[in-house]
């Protein structure tokens, strides 16, 4: 008897070729439902978790390539200093000696604090802009998940209106399993213990199942009948 409420899904032999918003039961609204599921999934994964994804990359790639090119200025820094402090302490040696600078060294040493100054340059400001950097992807990263969160809002929004209106149907449903019940004489409470303890013949329905159905086909004869004298007598 609750087959049609609760079991029945739209296109199968049962429903008689039915289309789905011609079908009310408890399987068609889970399926319905399941079906809504799998699309938002679909567009979960591809607004905000590919959002995620994306981001995630976007920062890990900019910061390790940005790492390792100031690591590559720190060590071209560290080796013009150390190769400036050597050439200074060769020549400082030599004049504390009164010896004059070998030309051809004083030259290798102004070719190389040239080389340490434009490296300094480079490694300061580009250490300079690195910190900015990090300082806005960290400090002020909430403004790259404000998007993400306004996609999160928007999609759950959306998905509990949407299942909102489905599960509504279910009170149709719950209806139609009252009305069962009371045809049947099913009560709320469960017959789990009385299954486990009453003997067969106290636990059988069928009696009162078999005087239901009595009760549905007199009942459904005396409206064919009802319904044929109302025709009659309006002719």
């Amino acid at each position: 008897p609750i087959y049609d409420c609760c079991g029945v899904v739209a296109g199968g032999e049962e429903s008689g070729g039915l289309q789905r918003g011609d079908v009310c039961s408890y399987a068609s609204v889970t399926l319905a439902v399941a079906e809504r599921s799998k699309m938002y999934t679909e567009k979960y994964a591809q607004f905000v978790v590919d959002y995620a994804v994306e981001w995630e990359k976007v920062v890990s790639t900019r910061i390790a390539t940005s790492l390792k090119d100031v690591e590559k200025l720190r060590r071209d820094l560290d080796h013009y200093q150390s190769k400036v402090e050597s050439l200074r302490l060769t020549a400082n040696q030599a004049m504390a000696k009164g010896k004059m600078v070998d030309p051809k060294q004083a030259e290798k040493l102004n070719r190389n604090e040239t080389k340490y100054a434009r490296a300094r340059s480079e490694y300061e400001l580009f250490a300079s802009t690195l910190c900015v950097l990090l300082e806005e992807v960290t400090e002020r990263a909430w403004k790259d998940l404000h998007p993400l969160m306004v996609k999160l809002v928007q999609f759950d929004f959306i998905l509990n209106s949407d299942e909102h209106k489905i599960f509504a149907s279910l009170n149709q449903v719950e209806t139609a399993l009252k009305q069962i019940a009371q045809e049947h004489g099913v009560t709320p409470q469960s017959r789990l213990g009385d299954i486990a303890s009453l003997q067969p013949e106290a636990l059988s329905t069928k009696n009162r199942e078999q005087e239901a159905q009595n009760r549905k086909r007199i009942e459904y004869g005396q409206a064919i009948m009802s319904a044929q004298s109302s025709d009659r007598v309006g002719g």
